[in-house]
């Protein structure tokens, strides 16, 4: 993913990345392509994808590479359907697992009051471009097929009073996702924001939103 990659035009506000970086497992998912541009879009991820995940499954068999396909033809048809600003799929560990990150722009006027938010884990953040900020974590647990399984979200909330910048980890299995939250800080700090005339998005602080909230990493993601 490079700066060239990640520009994208949210209403009056512009969206980008300081630097050209270089994360492994993310892939930018570009919208608006004809069929034969998406088909080339998954051929070059594919070409991309064996020295992040490997060729095994988690059970130790070949990965079925029309499995991966499938999987990034369905990220083309979330992002055509999606409102987020901008859209990375990531394969996170070594085996056929993807998560999605949403990068969204929304009306402040929107948000909850965080303080009044019992089931999300939350502490104050700083990115370099934007500002000060909100890491919000939840985390809960499912039944499937007899089996307890964790889910969890992350999201990174940057608010200027008018709108918010938020990069999120949408819900997945809880070790995936802890697994892309190092992706998801490098995004975190390298992005920008800024409105057609120039002017620089600059957040303040959230209220309601302890100093010091940080948990250990391997409690929650």
């Amino acid at each position: 993913m490079t700066s060239q990659s990640m520009t994208e035009q949210g209403g009056e506000w512009r969206l980008d990345v300081s630097d050209d970086i270089e994360i492994p497992g993310w892939f930018y998912v570009p919208s608006g392509l004809e069929a034969s541009e998406a088909a080339g879009w998954v051929e070059d991820c594919m070409g991309t994808l064996p020295a992040v995940i490997g060729d095994k499954d988690f059970d130790g068999n070949p990965i079925n590479p029309e499995e991966v396909r499938a999987a990034l033809r369905s990220v083309l048809d979330l992002r055509a359907s999606a409102e987020s600003v901008a859209m990375f799929q990531v394969w996170p560990v070594r085996g056929p697992a993807a998560v999605t990150c949403h990068v969204n722009i929304v009306a402040s006027s929107a948000l909850p009051n965080w303080s009044q938010l019992n089931d999300a884990y939350m502490h104050r953040i700083e990115a370099p471009h934007v500002g000060p900020g909100m890491h919000c974590a939840t985390r809960r647990t499912i039944t499937v097929a007899e089996e307890q399984v964790d889910l969890a979200s992350v999201h990174k909330i940057f608010d200027n009073g008018d709108v918010t910048l938020i990069l999120s980890i949408q819900e997945s299995i809880a070790a995936l996702v802890s697994c892309a939250l190092p992706g998801l800080l490098s995004l975190q700090e390298v992005i920008r924001m800024e409105r057609a005339d120039g002017r620089p998005f600059e957040s303040v602080p959230l209220m309601g939103v302890l100093e010091d909230g940080a948990w250990p990493f391997e409690e929650a993601p």
